[in-house]
């Protein structure tokens, strides 16, 4: 072989590797390319601001009315980064955006909620539209301009993205994808962390996260699980109770003029808070002047939760029978045997924490949410409906379930019924007197509304119950709880009002003078489906006239209650009213 010469191995010395390239070069080189198709960008991120604008759209409403809140800035914050990272991930928008166009669907369907009526596309909405798929085309023809409007913008602007973004591919890489991923999951898991701390079990607070998030698109997938699963429950539920039948019957009535009963159930509401049970404070200055207004001084709750509170309030169960509540249907069905059509409207959301509630507002014929929303919401459907019982024979049964004075006590009622203040250098009491104190006076609006609506009508044999769920806790004592479901006196005891027309003191003049008389009973929510049965003349075995506040000869059978994880007896432990909670209570810095 011959020599290899010097030269020759200089040639085949190797060569050091370049240096890769740092963060900076790949920003301005992913920069550069993103310039060079600019106008391609700019339809990406009309597609994403469409994907987004229900969230940003019902933000932009609640701040119209001085009530946005941090959980419109957290499904913001959440729906952006899941879109990022999603599009960081695919990099070629546009097989991404295709596949996505059944949430598209979606988007205008929330928008459609967002500006009819003020609400969002969660569980709630879902459930009512898998119940009444037999009244959907109802429905669409009540609101067909709406309708084709959104259809006629939403999906021509989501093709026309579509089109634009042919060929777009994001210059980054993929694992880019990482940044977005790991703070939405780290949002997730701060806020699941937040509830672990404050006594929440794990697996409890992340459900709570997971159906409460509704970020835009992508909720649709934790709403329509728990959708699902509220279903289920609800299905297992009517399957033991499948074939329940009151066997209601009715009295004969002396006349046919249109009939409307109403249930109105509160929430967190004390009876001492209320100006017209003598708090010192005016929070109830038009039920004040109501005529025939009655308020029940002596009425507790059977529970301190509401979950617990609304079954046993709607059920002929009681709290030492609790399971009996989930065994059968409630007094809405009472009601559709003998002939109502029944409605159920609430501002409360549909959700695991509220139960069994659900399943008896799916006994009604028409099912409305308003969630998130003040409980002034309910005005204009309630009236909808008093106007619709006007033909001789017609009954209508109506449950009314409001947010009322559920704590952030700050966001349950618009500003102009802050009439007590909540900023400034208030110390902590004072600012929850005065916000639970405005709530109060809010719901006296409301509820003057109700009745002022029903009062309208002469020829309308009518009748309204306000209940609350339970009462409240408000640092009060020497022990500075905060809450309910601890089984104290100050969140067990209840407002309660009635108000009945004239045209129904006509008909049944002794059933109106027996509540007047007794008022000052001790009474709990045990008696309410009793008196509502009562009122309307419907019998049933199960349904006893003497636990009806209409009765002649009530009973006032042990006030037994479930808080905490116990059952016991209210009056062994509290005794009847005192006087520091009605006249003599002060409130903070007054």
């Amino acid at each position: 072989m011959g020599e290899i010469t010097g030269s020759a191995v200089a040639d085949q010395t190797p060569t050091a590797p370049e240096a890769p390239p740092s963060w900076a070069t790949r920003v301005a080189g992913a920069a550069r390319a993103l310039g060079a198709q600019a106008h391609a960008l700019r339809w990406l991120i009309a597609a994403n601001l469409f994907l987004i604008s229900p969230v940003v759209v019902h933000a932009a409403l609640d701040a119209g009315e001085g009530k946005l809140d941090a959980v419109a800035g957290w499904h913001l914050l959440t729906s952006v980064l899941w879109l990022a990272a999603a599009q960081l991930l695919v990099r070629r928008p546009l097989p991404l955006l295709l596949a996505m166009t059944p949430l598209a669907l979606v988007v205008v369907a929330d928008l459609f909620l967002v500006f009819v009526l003020r609400a969002r596309l969660t569980t709630s909405y879902l459930s009512v539209a898998a119940g009444n798929l037999i009244e959907t085309p109802e429905f669409l023809q009540a609101y067909l301009p709406q309708v084709v409007l959104g259809l006629g913008l939403g999906l021509p602007l989501w093709g026309l993205c579509l089109w634009r973004l042919r060929g777009l591919t994001l210059p980054v890489r993929r694992a880019w994808a990482v940044v977005p991923l790991v703070a939405v999951l780290g949002l997730y898991g701060a806020v699941t962390w937040r509830q672990v701390r404050g006594g929440v079990r794990p697996g409890r607070a992340l459900l709570d996260v997971v159906t409460h998030d509704v970020n835009s698109p992508f909720g649709i997938f934790p709403q329509g699980w728990v959708t699902w699963r509220l279903h289920v429950e609800a299905a297992a539920a009517f399957a033991r109770s499948e074939g329940f039948r009151f066997d209601a019957r009715r009295d004969p009535t002396p006349d046919d003029r249109p009939e409307l009963y109403v249930l109105v159930i509160g929430e967190t509401s004390r009876p001492d808070r209320w100006g017209l049970n003598g708090y010192r404070r005016e929070t109830s200055p038009r039920l004040s002047r109501t005529p025939g207004l009655l308020s029940f001084t002596d009425f507790v709750s059977q529970a301190a939760s509401t979950q617990h509170a609304v079954p046993l309030m709607l059920t002929r169960a009681t709290a030492d029978d609790l399971p009996q509540a989930y065994a059968e249907r409630s007094v809405v069905s009472a009601f559709g045997e003998v002939g109502f059509r029944t409605f159920w409207l609430s501002t409360q959301e549909m959700s695991h924490w509220a139960g069994f509630i659900h399943r008896y507002a799916a006994e009604a014929d028409v099912r409305r949410y308003f969630e998130r929303r003040h409980d002034g919401a309910l005005l204009a459907p309630f009236a909808e409906i008093v106007a619709g019982v006007r033909r001789p024979g017609d009954k209508a049964f109506v449950v009314l379930q409001t947010m009322g004075s559920h704590f952030a006590f700050e966001n349950r009622y618009p500003p102009e019924f802050e009439r007590f203040p909540v900023g400034g250098a208030l110390s902590r009491r004072e600012r929850l007197d005065n916000a639970y104190d405005n709530t109060i006076l809010y719901t006296d609006h409301i509820l003057a509304e109700l009745v002022g609506q029903l009062s309208r009508r002469d020829d309308l044999v009518s009748s309204l119950l306000f209940v609350s769920d339970h009462g409240e806790n408000l640092l009060d004592d020497e022990r500075r709880l905060f809450g309910h479901a601890i089984g104290t006196e100050q969140d067990l005891r209840v407002a309660a009002f009635l108000w009945c027309s004239p045209a129904l003191e006509a008909r049944q003049p002794d059933l109106v003078r027996q509540a007047r008389a007794n008022v000052g009973l001790p009474l709990s929510s045990r008696h309410v489906v009793h008196s509502l049965v009562d009122v309307a003349g419907i019998r049933a075995d199960g349904f006893v006239r003497e636990l009806s506040v209409f009765s002649a000869a009530p009973a006032t059978p042990p006030r037994r209650f479930l808080a905490a994880g116990r059952v016991d007896d209210f009056d062994a432990l509290f005794g009847p009213p005192r006087a520091t909670n009605a006249a003599a209570l002060r409130p903070a810095g007054e």
